[in-house]
């Protein structure tokens, strides 16, 4: 039902139809989306929302099948629909058929209003990333901080609140049964085991790179935990659910399985497994943490809560992997970046929490700092944000809101796409690999420019379009835009200069133009797409270089902020690789990114190889995750993230390097 199958889009095509009838009958459609552990977010608007208007239709639009099978374990009655997130993305549906779209994450949608729900209070400078302003219509804030967060960053991105948007005083609904007195131990908290006559101290740390997990995370547990007379929770945040893999998330480590062993040399040590951590902060005495929004969900309580520095978060990951360019050398001293630190002692040597432990619990009057602050500064309508939620989102539907963003590209025409491929699926598979006249002796098995062009022409489609229409993998649809939604998290926000090697059908620069962009340098070598790209792109902008298949010697030394290529590397042999590898870094300035995928030794598997070898796939070549690193040692660049994709017989590894 779920896998994006030949069934599952004849499905979604029935069901676009189905949502246009009631649409015309005047029902009312909305979508929720579902991210991994998020779902504690939005549950209470949900199931207040269905309880008050059980005729309308609710769709749950899920990030992965992970995220739909949790839904299901806690929602096993309920009557809702279920699809892919990705189908909503790729604008499949439009206003035509969806009322509202709400989420806690990621981005609205093209044509349908959209309303940005949050996961938690605004804390390390992202809630409010400069692209999501533009990508969601309505934003229901949690308080007069979360209002106080979105005017600081309108006017530092826009010098204005951009016009579309709309914003309502709502509050928090995933604390209103924490706030309100009904809040019910569903058993996890009693199965911990915890010593009755001792308090209960809770460390729950921010996932990024230098916060405190990754920084000295052990090493503060085992400081707690040495004093036998507290009880020591443990409760990490959702990103480590994700697989050890995804470096973003978790750094590469399994921090369940670490702190899993630690406990077992300590009695009192407790490591919390369940996503929610409303229960914990009902229970805990004390919070420790160091950047994360969780600490606003303890202050609300009027309870103390104790931070860990950590400057290195504030000098390096918030400067250089996402504010490059702006001065933020006062953001570590504003709360809705730092978490709230006015509020409570913040610790720079792990060594002296016992003694700050001990004067809270000697002192409670003096803890949280700043109380009457407090009071009024982080939720309108606590205990009752669930119902202010669902009443603005009446209003709305009542009023007939429609989006007025400046979408994105108009260019994908989601609908054409799907059943292009439930026709694909029906009919016939279509050969893609024909050879291209080759003018370069690197230039080999391209597909042909002109034919392809030709053939995209007749069905009225972008050559992207017509290509991924062409793909007997289904799991590929969306492909592009989510490899583009990774690199842009990484993105400076000022005026860019980027680099692509191997652009060929200029699917990735279609989409980067939009950007704010100073320079754009391609080298192609393949003569009939490099005609192509000339006369679609080239201008004052867009350079299209002739290009020699190893070097990017048209370009200065240090003059690119972004260099980046895809599905190229994975067929190169390594010393050709390695070429290019040394011109990235030689083009790229200080901070730029490199992001390229490979096809990684760290990853394939057997099965993988025979997959590739099956479907004719006959071309990978293996890049060592090991060459990767001793290249970035060698060339004064690092390793900032990885995340895979779906290509040809498995995945390749997308690497994003920084030149530091």
């Amino acid at each position: 039902m779920y896998s994006l199958s030949k069934k599952y889009l004849i499905q979604l095509y029935w069901l676009k139809v189905l949502l246009r009838i009631n649409r015309f009958f005047k029902k009312r459609v909305l979508v929720f989306a579902n991210y991994l552990g998020e779902y504690q977010f939005y549950k209470d608007v949900l199931h207040t929302y269905k309880k008050e208007f059980p005729s309308d239709i609710i769709i749950i639009a899920h990030e992965s099948e992970d995220c739909y099978l949790d839904f299901l374990r806690t929602n096993s009655n309920n009557k809702f629909k279920h699809i892919q997130l990705n189908v909503l993305s790729s604008n499949f549906f439009s206003n035509k058929e969806i009322n509202l779209y709400l989420s806690t994450e990621d981005r609205g949608i093209d044509n349908i209003y959209s309303i940005y729900l949050f996961h938690g209070q605004p804390s390390k400078a992202l809630s409010f990333h400069w692209d999501k302003m533009l990508k969601y219509d309505a934003f229901f804030l949690y308080g007069e901080m979360h209002k106080e967060a979105f005017n600081f960053f309108a006017q530092k991105y826009y010098n204005q609140i951009p016009a579309h948007i709309r914003l309502y005083e709502i509050g928090y609904p995933k604390g209103d049964e924490l706030l309100n007195g009904t809040l019910k131990d569903e058993g996890n908290f009693k199965n911990l085991g915890l010593s009755q006559n001792k308090k209960i101290i809770l460390y729950a740390p921010a996932f990024n790179k230098y916060a405190s997990l990754r920084e000295n995370g052990i090493e503060i547990l085992k400081v707690l935990a040495e004093n036998n007379q507290y009880n020591i929770i443990a409760k990490l945040p959702i990103d480590c659910l994700r697989p050890i893999h995804d470096e973003y998330a978790n750094g590469g480590v399994d921090w369940f399985k670490e702190i899993n062993n630690l406990q077992k040399q300590y009695p009192n040590l407790f490591l919390y497994k369940e996503d929610k951590i409303d229960i914990l902060l009902q229970k805990s005495d004390i919070l420790l943490t160091c950047i994360s929004s969780v600490a606003f969900e303890f202050l609300a309580l009027n309870k103390p809560v104790i931070y860990i520095d950590t400057p290195k978060f504030f000098e390096i990951t918030l400067k250089q992997d996402y504010f490059l360019g702006y001065d933020i050398g006062n953001w570590d001293k504003i709360n809705f970046i730092n978490g709230g630190k006015e509020f409570g002692p913040v610790v720079t040597d792990i060594k002296e929490l016992p003694l700050i432990i001990e004067d809270v619990f000697l002192h409670p009057d003096k803890y949280p700092f700043n109380k009457k602050k407090l009071s009024n500064y982080l939720l309108y309508n606590p205990g009752k944000a669930s119902d202010a939620a669902v009443n603005q989102i009446n209003k709305l539907l009542l009023s007939n809101f429609k989006t007025n963003r400046v979408a994105g590209s108009k260019k994908f025409n989601g609908y054409r796409y799907a059943t292009a491929g439930i026709k694909k699926h029906i009919k016939t598979k279509l050969k893609i690999n024909q050879p291209s006249v080759v003018t370069n002796k690197y230039a080999k098995d391209y597909i042909d420019a002109t034919v392809t062009e030709n053939e995209a022409k007749k069905l009225k489609l972008s050559i992207c379009e017509y290509l991924e229409s062409k793909n007997t993998d289904t799991r590929k649809i969306g492909r592009r835009d989510r490899i583009i939604e990774q690199m842009l998290k990484y993105f400076p926000n000022n005026k860019i200069s980027i680099l692509e090697i191997g652009t060929g059908t200029g699917m990735y620069l279609e989409k980067l133009l939009h950007l704010s962009i100073a320079n754009y340098d391609v080298y192609e070598v393949n003569d009939g797409w490099k005609q192509y790209l000339k006369r679609n792109y080239e201008n004052n902008i867009v350079h299209i270089i002739d290009a020699d298949g190893i070097s990017l010697k048209q370009t200065k030394n240090e003059s690119i902020d972004i260099v980046h290529a895809h599905a190229v590397f994975v067929y190169l042999p390594i010393i050709q690789i390695m070429q290019y590898f040394k011109e990235a870094a030689r083009v790229l300035c200080k901070g730029g990114l490199f992001i390229f995928d490979v096809i990684n030794d760290k990853d394939l598997k057997v099965k993988d190889a025979l997959n590739w070898h099956q479907a004719g796939y006959d071309f990978a070549v293996i890049t060592p995750h090991a060459f990767i690193e001793d290249f970035c040692l060698s060339y004064n660049l690092k390793i900032t993230s990885t995340f895979q994709e779906i290509y040809a017989g498995s995945t390749s590894t997308y690497y994003i390097l920084t030149k530091i």
